[in-house]
């Protein structure tokens, strides 16, 4: 966890100190997340390959926050590390479970995977590449529960399931896709983007462009693959 910071300006360093605090808060709140997701499964009464795989992810992004909030320490030159995480009640019904399936893991690992992917792609110091390249192998782990999840709410369900299910998928890649950019799609700095640290702009834009480019037109794949 030393990227090496001799060619940054202090303000460069605090950009990306910044940013991996950021990614550092994501995935604490998202162990978080993992750990509610496994007990919800529990309670819903899903097979124990399912929840061993939620908290499987919990860990993971246990361990992933500790990445980013070491590289957002060896940036800023002083420890940064998580904040105060409430607790959050367990869903108790399938529909809410399966939603948080496709909405966290189909669609948000998804994202997140590719994203990391192409920042890793464009980064040459050697931290910030290792870094992202854990982040975007446990990533793509936490997309096939989400599918594993769904495949297993349509073996289980009534033989309109699958149709239901597609729907649904539907309805939140077209939520994901209606909300506006919050960033300006500003020039990015070169020496950041070596440091694993696109611009939050291009961060969105990316984003959106996985939803429609990569999500949408394989959602048939992707449920064919996990009920496979």
């Amino acid at each position: 966890m030393r990227p090496d910071v001799n060619e940054l300006t202090w303000a460069q360093r605090a950009q990306a100190a910044a940013r991996w605090a950021a990614a550092g808060l994501s995935m604490h709140a998202g162990a978080a997340n993992a750990g509610r997701f496994a007990v919800s499964l529990l309670s819903i009464a899903a097979p124990a390959r399912l929840v061993d795989s939620a908290l499987t992810a919990a860990r993971d992004r246990v361990s992933h926050a500790r990445i980013g909030f070491g590289l957002a320490s060896a940036y800023a030159d002083r420890p940064i590390g998580p904040r105060h995480t409430a607790p959050l009640p367990p869903m108790v019904s399938v529909d809410a479970v399966i939603d948080e399936a496709i909405a966290a893991f189909c669609l948000g690992a998804t994202v997140s995977a590719v994203s990391a992917a192409e920042a890793r792609a464009a980064a040459e110091d050697p931290a910030a590449w290792d870094a992202l390249g854990t982040i975007a192998d446990g990533a793509w782990k936490h997309t096939r529960l989400g599918w594993d999840v769904i495949a297993w709410a349509i073996h289980t369900g009534p033989p309109n399931t699958e149709s239901l299910l597609r729907a649904r998928i539907d309805a939140h890649i077209d939520a994901r896709r209606a909300q506006p950019f919050l960033y300006e799609d500003t020039p990015v700095d070169p020496l950041l983007i070596e440091h694993g640290c696109p611009s939050p702009g291009a961060r969105e834009r990316l984003q959106h462009a996985v939803l429609v480019q990569v999500v949408q037109p394989c959602v048939g794949r992707f449920l064919a693959d996990a009920l496979g």
